[in-house]
């Protein structure tokens, strides 16, 4: 997803895009958000779980999880609104958001 249409999937085709610990990978969040956008249709959602920085326990090291300031500014400057924000465990945070 870090070079734009390498999902070859077809432009506002998407209802849905979910990321589940896949940001934290990359050194290019930016660009695999663009691919989420250039994929989902206006008013489609895209959900986004990450591990949380400084949660500790099992997971990858904290030096390579991505804050969740970082990734909710990411989402906004985008282009999409923020819906909800997740709590799912101590170990991870989400956010449901909406391409305007």
């Amino acid at each position: 997803m870090e070079v734009p249409g390498s999902t070859k999937l077809p432009d506002s085709s998407q209802d849905l895009v979910l990321m589940r610990n896949v940001l934290f990978q990359s050194q290019k969040k930016e660009q695999v958000m663009k691919e989420a956008l250039r994929v989902l249709k206006t008013g489609s959602r895209l959900a986004v779980i990450e591990w949380k920085k400084g949660a500790g326990g099992f997971g990858p090291p904290d030096n390579i999880r991505t804050d969740e300031a970082e990734i909710e500014t990411l989402i906004q400057n985008l282009g999409f609104g923020i819906q909800n924000k997740i709590g799912s465990d101590d170990y991870h945070f989400g956010f449901i958001a909406v391409k305007k």
